[in-house]
């Protein structure tokens, strides 16, 4: 289950962080390698946790409903 959420988070980050990127660059010019990289693990955590608390929560309800 865990490689379910691992592949989710990352499917979400693949449509997130482009746009992000675009954006970054449009107000601020071409950042540097280490920054993109940076600011690309931090948004994967984010999505990861974010995968994390609705799945949590979608299980909390299921359990509510029984």
């Amino acid at each position: 289950m865990k490689i379910t959420y691992f592949l989710l988070s990352l499917f979400f980050w693949c449509f997130d962080f482009p746009v992000s990127l675009g954006v970054l660059r449009e107000f601020y010019g071409v950042p540097s390698t280490f920054t993109v990289m940076a600011l690309g693990s931090i948004d994967y955590l984010v999505e990861l946790f974010v995968v994390l608390a609705i799945s949590s929560l979608i299980k909390r309800i299921r359990l509510g409903e029984g």
